[in-house]
């Protein structure tokens, strides 16, 4: 649906499918951020359905591409799956990337799942290198989520992917 040009930026393929971009609403990250409906092309069973992929996107905002393609919607990134957005303490939406960020400062944290139990009430489960103090984490988390949530973090020895084989 969408490739990587050189320069780092997601162009639609144009030749297989349309794509749809349904913006989130301001207070969310719109116009700019998105879900993506896709119709493809070339499949006689399929000829006039649109998929919800589950993605959210953020278009590209600079303006042309160096690369020269200039067909069809161009992404900046893929901010993660609608399945797996969280909330704010005041009901803004998280995406995937926003946490990803957050997170990154976190020195030897290795992989992470974020669990929202209940508004305002977050749970995550770490894995860390050897010695790695993982408590800076929930204060990432605050500046995201806000200072007045609920944040538990542990320290697992293994993470295990959803039902689906994905990692949540």
């Amino acid at each position: 649906v969408l490739m990587e040009c050189e320069h780092g930026r997601l162009h639609q393929n144009t030749e297989t499918c349309r794509i749809d971009f349904q913006p989130l609403a301001a207070a969310h990250g719109g116009p700019a951020v998105g879900r993506l409906l896709v119709t493809t092309f070339h499949n006689p069973w399929c000829v006039l359905l649109r998929f919800n992929t589950g993605d959210l996107v953020r278009l590209e905002e600079c303006g042309p591409c160096p690369c020269g393609r200039r067909e069809g919607l161009t992404g900046a990134c893929i901010e993660g799956r609608a399945g797996n957005l969280t909330l704010t303490t005041r009901g803004r939406l998280v995406t995937e990337r926003q946490l990803d960020e957050q997170l990154g400062s976190v020195a030897g944290l290795i992989a992470y799942e974020l669990i929202q139990q209940a508004a305002g009430r977050y749970r995550l489960r770490c894995l860390a290198g050897r010695g790695s103090d993982v408590a800076p984490a929930a204060a990432a988390l605050r500046r995201l989520y806000g200072d007045d949530a609920s944040i538990a973090v542990s320290v697992e020895t293994e993470i295990l992917p959803a039902p689906s084989g994905k990692f949540r």
